[in-house]
């Protein structure tokens, strides 16, 4: 008797062996065993007697003429300068024993140069063509950021997109006649995998990439080869990989393994461990397509992030290249290692999250002497979740300010208890507990909820002003990542020289711009809705207010008078939360502190979670410990109603490390 167990059974092996048949044995055949055991099928000699190669004085380009010239070829050696090419021919003609012929041509100036390709190769039996050239942005950046963009995209479109279109237009009427030849087309990894901030460089190694599929489909019928490579990272000049390792090979050693491939696959990566590192970025991107994003995003704003800061110092132009660039590179190995650890953690299953558990509140409760711990967030809170609302940067100290020491007096009576919501009680910003939503955006609210304590402060209470994080967030690419963290620091410098418009809470329609994640369930059951499948997402910077507010945007803005950063001395940050107001701190967050209900926090058990910005408003002593009082920004559901305190004089977790704050214009 036929069961519909049996029958489900049945299809799903068959669709099982599909899979198999279809997906993975032909990945390890074109990858692995065909490459590996037959070699290249295919006799490049007979295919004619000059192979081609454009960028062909350094890295792969060269790497491709030195291999083919060992294969008894001829070479044509084209890029844009004669002093190099000539020297590499020089040194192919000594090794290999054959004839070399050099153009110079710079593939940016537009569609003249090609005229002069055709002259100087027309009745020239060419077998293979290898479109090498290329070039991209000198660091990672914003598409509406680019340097000289107009330029600059007009040159990659030339380099990238119209080279490898004409080249094979020049050389492949012979091919036809021939009714042999090969293109090898070098695309980048970054044509098939999320590379932002490199947008229109991963856009144009795309369109090779398709060109190459479709002209190998029109030319098979002429027995003419058309294969796209990907490379990974190679340690190349280019790259600035000083030192080849497993993943990132040499050029000699990568294009070897490529060739390996011709006859065998018309895409590949040319390489097997870089087949195994888009295999792995796949996978997690099939898992969590968010976290790829996110992953991904963060890499290249935070390469991105040390370029703007050397460039500060010397200036950078865009580089003419043959592979993937210097950021490319470091994406690629920072993806493969948390892809690896990202896809191997979602296979292990979705067992209980012991940090949020209440077994871990009791082991807390057993360590802690000076606080007590309890239920904050539920237990089947996503802890990815968790570590987005960490949202100071690794990198955040490099951008702190100047620092500003106050004279101290050995006669300034500094207070055993002093709280700022008491010694400004017209200020009522300072009893404010906001809420980031999920985005990890505490390095703003941090900021932008001293800014507004301050403001008040300095006008002896007459002007309320609440500074909008959705502005600071959204508009201020200097200061970091929006939702994916940012540096405090520069937050506070942005207020100088930009300003800052006003905004409320989110749906409050206070002011110009209120913040635009709706605030959720970050802990147990309550009123938000829930937190999950929340994006967290950056809000798109618009420099304009809401129509019911009757402000214009760029009149709406106040600015601050100064930036800085207090030194690490509990003294010095005590007397300037007592001289101007609350201040932006950061630390170091462990899982314990997720579960603060009362007393003075100190760290006990748990792993690091990451760097989350606070504001600190004054300071005391409870059953003899120090402590710092701090506004959080986890909305007012958390720990002490939206408070908590952390020992103070210890610098514990970095808590006195990273002070930064600011006097605003009145």
């Amino acid at each position: 008797m036929v069961t519909a167990s049996s029958v489900l059974g049945s299809t799903s092996a068959v669709l099982v062996s599909l899979f198999l048949l279809r997906k993975v044995f032909p990945w390890i055949y074109q990858n692995l065993v065909g490459p590996k055991v037959f070699g290249c099928r295919i006799n490049l000699k007979k295919t004619g007697e000059w192979a081609l190669i454009t960028g062909a004085t350094d890295g792969i380009g060269k790497a491709y003429a030195q291999a083919l010239a060992r294969k008894g070829l001829n070479i044509i050696l084209v890029s844009r300068t004669l002093s190099k090419l000539q020297d590499v021919a020089k040194e192919i003609e000594t090794e290999f024993k054959v004839r070399t012929m050099v153009i110079a041509a710079d593939f940016t100036s537009g569609a003249e140069i090609y005229s002069q390709i055709q002259r100087q190769i027309e009745n020239m039996e060419i077998g293979v063509l290898v479109n090498n050239v290329g070039m991209s942005y000198a660091n990672p950046e914003y598409l509406l950021d680019l340097p000289d963009k107009e330029k600059l995209i007009n040159n990659l479109l030339s380099c990238n997109i119209l080279s490898v279109t004409r080249m094979c237009q020049l050389v492949m009427p012979g091919m036809v006649k021939r009714h042999a030849g090969v293109v090898i087309n070098i695309s980048s990894l970054s044509a098939v995998i999320p590379a932002p901030l490199l947008t229109v460089y991963s856009a144009s190694k795309a369109y090779m990439d398709k060109f190459s599929e479709d002209l190998a489909s029109e030319y098979a019928k002429h027995n003419i080869v058309v294969q796209s490579v990907l490379p990974g990272p190679v340690a190349t000049n280019m790259s600035k990989i000083r030192k080849s390792t497993w993943m990132a090979c040499s050029p000699k050693v990568f294009v070897a393994s490529a060739i390996s491939t011709l006859g065998h696959t018309r895409q590949t990566t040319g390489y097997f461990p870089h087949a195994l590192l888009e295999l792995a970025i796949n996978m997690l991107s099939f898992v969590s397509p968010r976290l790829m994003e996110k992953l991904t995003i963060n890499t290249m704003q935070n390469i991105r992030a040390r370029a703007l800061k050397k460039t500060s110092t010397k200036s950078s132009a865009p580089n003419d290249t043959t592979e993937q660039t210097t950021s490319l590179s470091e994406m690629l190995f920072h993806l493969v290692l948390v892809a690896i650890v990202a896809v191997g953690t979602s296979a292990a299953g979705n067992g209980k999250k012991y940090p949020l558990s209440s077994k871990f509140i009791e082991e807390i409760n057993t360590r802690a002497t000076t606080w007590r711990a309890g239920q904050n967030f539920h237990p089947d809170t996503s802890l990815a979740y968790i570590r987005g609302l960490m949202g100071v940067h690794p990198d955040a100290d490099k951008f702190r300010e100047p620092e500003f020491v106050h004279e101290l007096e050995d006669a300034d009576d500094l207070p055993e208890k002093f709280d700022s919501r008491d010694q400004w009680p017209n200020c009522p910003t300072i009893r404010e507990i906001r809420d980031q939503g999920s985005c990890g955006s505490c390095w703003a609210f941090g900021a932008v909820e001293a800014m507004s304590d301050r403001v008040c402060i300095a006008s002896a209470g007459k002007i309320h002003f609440r500074f909008s994080a959705e502005d600071l967030v959204s508009c201020c690419h200097t200061c970091g990542f929006g939702c994916n963290g940012g540096f405090p620091g520069a937050a506070w410098s942005y207020w100088v020289r930009k300003g800052l418009v006003s905004g409320g809470p989110f749906g409050s329609n206070m002011g110009c711009q209120p913040y635009a994640i709706a605030p959720c369930e970050h802990h147990v059951n309550g009123t938000r809705p829930s937190c999950e499948g929340e994006g967290g997402k950056t809000p798109k910077c618009v420099k304009k207010c809401q129509a019911s507010y009757s402000v214009p945007y760029a009149k709406d803005k106040r600015f601050g008078a100064s930036s800085y950063s207090i030194p690490r001395h509990e003294a010095q940050i005590q007397k300037e939360i007592m001289t101007n107001g609350p201040v932006e701190g950061a630390f170091t967050v462990y899982e314990d502190l997720l579960h603060y209900k009362e007393g003075v926090y100190q760290h006990v058990t748990g792993k690091m979670l990451g760097g989350h910005a606070i504001r600190i408003l004054g300071w005391g002593v409870e059953n003899g410990t120090k402590y710092w009082l701090i506004a959080n920004s986890w909305n007012s559901d958390w720990g002490d109603n939206g408070f908590f305190k952390i020992l103070r004089g210890e610098d514990h977790l970095g808590i006195e490390s990273s002070i930064s704050a600011g006097l605003p214009k009145v």
